[in-house]
């Protein structure tokens, strides 16, 4: 995951406002898996976000950001 937002809580980085999509997991580096984060998750540097979202809005995130989804 992009390091603009690493360390900031979903409800800190604003996707869901700024983009339409919704992260309804997120999958550590560590193997640990985040079904269902709340506002409050904060994201960590090798994050995998799994996203909800229509491709043009996932697209729109994907540019302004370097994030890893599945």
């Amino acid at each position: 995951m992009g390091g603009n937002l690493v360390g900031r809580s979903l409800r800190e980085t604003r996707m869901r406002e700024r983009f339409g999509v919704t992260v309804v997991g997120i999958a550590r580096a560590t193997g640990e898996m985040v079904p269902d984060p709340t506002a409050e998750t904060v994201l960590r540097a090798g994050d995998r976000l799994r996203l909800f979202g229509l491709p043009r809005q996932i697209d729109a995130l994907l540019a302004g950001s370097e994030v890893l989804i599945e």
